[in-house]
């Protein structure tokens, strides 16, 4: 008899699979991100139709408000910036040399 942990990791596995062989050609358009039902992130990310992989992400910059996206979010370190925040290249070199 196959447990239900058997078929999760079969599940996770061909997911995968799918995710790194597919070529994203069915992309969505920018849709709020949640990190659980009911709670939304600080994200909108781009979903493929067909894999339902997030292929890309975009955020707001804290300090000059605006978009950024994918590579050029800045995350903080949790020392000196705050964890949850984020900031374009140049906000976040300036906050960091203060």
């Amino acid at each position: 008899m196959v447990t239900a942990q058997e078929l999760k990791d079969k599940y996770k596995k061909d997911l995968k699979k799918l995710q790194d062989n597919c070529k994203h050609e069915d992309v969505s358009d920018w849709i709020q991100e949640y990190w659980a039902p009911g709670h939304m992130s600080d994200f909108e990310v781009k979903i493929c139709n067909i894999c339902e992989k997030t292929v890309s992400k975009r955020t707001i910059c804290d300090e000059c408000m605006m978009i950024i996206v994918d590579d050029e979010i800045h995350y903080g370190d949790g020392k000196k910036l705050a964890l949850n925040s984020h900031w374009c290249k140049d906000c976040y070199e300036s906050l960091i040399n203060e």
